[in-house]
C-alpha cells in the first residue's frame, strides 16, 4: 500500500477523522524531533540554529521583530510556533529599509522587543541605533553577520563557473568586512558577547530592559549545506514513520 494513501480524499472518506488527525500529528512530531536533533548537531554558529534558539527562548509576552531576507525565512522554517509572543515584520521600499527604526517603535509601544536582523539590514539603518539609545527603548538587536547577502547564496549564480565567484561577490554577495558591534558601541548601545548556543539562550531568554546588541558572525557559504542537512533528517524521519 502507498504510505501516503491516508492523504487522499478517498482514504479520508473511509477513515475515522480521529485516526487521520492522529496520523498527521505523529508525522508532525517526528519531523519536529528530527529537525531539533539536526539543528543541535550543526556546527556552531549556524544560522538555522540561531533562528531556532531565538524563536524558542524569546520571552512570553514580548515582541519578536523579524527583518527581511534570511531572518524571517529562518524563523518560519526552523522555529516552533509560540502564540504568547507577538511577531512583527515590515518590508520597506527595498526590503530592508528602516528595520531598526520600526523595531524601536515597537519596543516603545511598551512591549520589550527582540529584533533578529542581518548585517546588511543593520548597515542600511545604523543611525537608528542612536535613536533607540536616546529613547532608552527596551530593544535587543540580534545581528547575524555573514558579511553580505546570505540569501543570495541560494541563487545559481553563487556556484556558476561561467560567472565566477569574484563576480558573484561583487554584485550579489556584497561583502563589507565590517563588525556591527563597534558601530553600535560608538552610537552608545551596550553590546553583549555570545560565544556559544548556550550563551545565546541566556541572553535572549530574558526580557530586554534597555537597548542592547548581540552580534554573531557566521559563514554565509555554509547556509546552502546546513539547510539540506536539516531537510534530509526530517525526510528520513517522516519516511521511516510512513513505511512502518
Amino acid at each position: 500500500a502507498d504510505p501516503l494513501d491516508f492523504l487522499t480524499s478517498e482514504s479520508v472518506a473511509r477513515r475515522d477523522d480521529r485516526e487521520w488527525v492522529e496520523r498527521w500529528l505523529a508525522l508532525d512530531g517526528a519531523a519536529g524531533e528530527a529537525m531539533e536533533r539536526a539543528l543541535v548537531d550543526l556546527a556552531w554558529p549556524s544560522e538555522p540554529r540561531i533562528a531556532q534558539i531565538v524563536g524558542d527562548v524569546v520571552p512570553s509576552g514580548s515582541t519578536l521583530y523579524l527583518a527581511s531576507s534570511r531572518p524571517i525565512r529562518d524563523i518560519d522554517a526552523f522555529a516552533r510556533p509560540k502564540p504568547e509572543v507577538h511577531v512583527l515584520s515590515n518590508r520597506g521600499v527595498n526590503g530592508i529599509d528602516g528595520t531598526i527604526a520600526s523595531a524601536t517603535g515597537a519596543a516603545l509601544s511598551g512591549t520589550p522587543t527582540t529584533l533578529l536582523i542581518g548585517d546588511i539590514a543593520v548597515l542600511h539603518d545604523a543611525t537608528s541605533i542612536a535613536e533607540a539609545v536616546s529613547l532608552d527603548a527596551p530593544l535587543r538587536i540580534v545581528v547575524v553577520n555573514n558579511d553580505g547577502g546570505g540569501i543570495f547564496e541560494f541563487l545559481p549564480q553563487a556556484s556558476s563557473e561561467i560567472l565566477g565567484r569574484a563576480t558573484f561577490e561583487r554584485h550579489w554577495g556584497t561583502p563589507h568586512g565590517l563588525s556591527i558591534a563597534p558601530i553600535a558601541e560608538a552610537l552608545g548601545m551596550e553590546v553583549r558577547g555570545v560565544d556559544s548556543a548556550e550563551d545565546l539562550v541566556g541572553v535572549v531568554g530574558r526580557l530586554p530592559d534597555r537597548p542592547e546588541l548581540v552580534e554573531i558572525a557566521t559563514d554565509r557559504r555554509r547556509i546552502v549545506d546546513d539547510h539540506p542537512t536539516v531537510r534530509e533528517a526530517v525526510a528520513t524521519a517522516i519516511g521511516a514513520l510512513l513505511n512502518r
